[in-house]
């Protein structure tokens, strides 16, 4: 199905061993190796369970890296996403 105009989703993404798990509230959780790879995950979950065209998809990625923040600098570098301390909100 085509949507009229573009779906915009946060996620937040918490790391489980090797794995980020992303969850998008109201609409369910999906994993990802690593957080370059995140936002594309994301994107699959809310087009197939909305069932809207991907393109029709944007979706912000915040990682929760909880109280250990010391890799917050590598991962910014790394994949240009915005972090999130241990207290999440979501607008």
């Amino acid at each position: 199905m085509t949507s009229d105009r573009p779906c915009h989703f946060d996620a937040i993404a918490t790391r489980d061993g090797r794995w980020w798990l992303i969850e998008v509230p109201g609409i369910g959780a999906t994993q990802s190796r690593n957080l370059a790879a995140a936002e594309d995950q994301v994107r699959d979950l809310v087009a197939a369970v909305l069932d809207v065209d991907i393109e029709d998809v944007t979706v912000h990625v915040l990682p929760d890296l909880g109280e250990d923040d010391t890799a917050a600098p590598q991962q910014r570098r790394t994949t240009g996403i915005s972090l999130l301390g241990s207290s999440p909100t979501i607008n």
